[in-house]
């Protein structure tokens, strides 16, 4: 079940993503800050109940060691790519307000159906069996915190990993 605190973060986040502004991590109230990466991943769930259009699927951040160790994480982490952010290449793409101005060249694969977050020893035959098609994409990554490199990984997590 989702707590209130971790309503109160997202609102935090979401209100400073649709306004294009950035957070200090001292303005933010230390009882509402996530402990644990089940608390920081319960934040980044309440974006789809604030999101107008829902899930278009899913991201993997951090994924190679020089990343990971560049924003302070221990290991990869995933976050939620909502239908409104998602752009196809015939559209004009708003690049501000981005604070990161960074531009990823990503893989981008269609699954055939949804992974299961429960299980984590997939063996690497059976994903890609699950794999329906590979594309290529941009990610134009951006933080609502000021100094993101240093805010540490669950809060890098509740901020929907970028």
């Amino acid at each position: 079940m989702k707590s209130d605190k971790s309503l109160i973060f997202a609102n935090k986040i979401w209100q400073a993503w649709k306004y294009g502004t950035l957070i200090k991590v001292s303005e933010i109230e230390a009882s509402i800050s996530p402990r644990t990466r089940l608390r920081a991943y319960e934040v980044q769930k309440n974006y789809i109940s604030l999101s107008s259009q829902g899930v278009f699927g899913w991201k993997i951040a951090a994924s190679n060691l020089a990343g990971q160790k560049h924003i302070g994480v221990k290991s990869p982490i995933a976050g939620i790519l909502l239908k409104e952010k998602v752009f196809n290449f015939k559209k004009t793409i708003p690049l501000l307000p981005n604070h990161m101005c960074v531009a990823e060249v990503e893989f981008v694969f269609k699954m055939k159906k949804d992974i299961d977050f429960n299980k984590s020893n997939y063996v690497h035959e059976e994903v890609l069996l699950m794999i329906d098609g590979l594309y290529s994409g941009i990610e134009l990554p951006d933080s609502r915190f000021i100094n993101f490199a240093g805010v540490g990984e669950l809060i890098l997590i509740a901020d929907n990993a970028c």
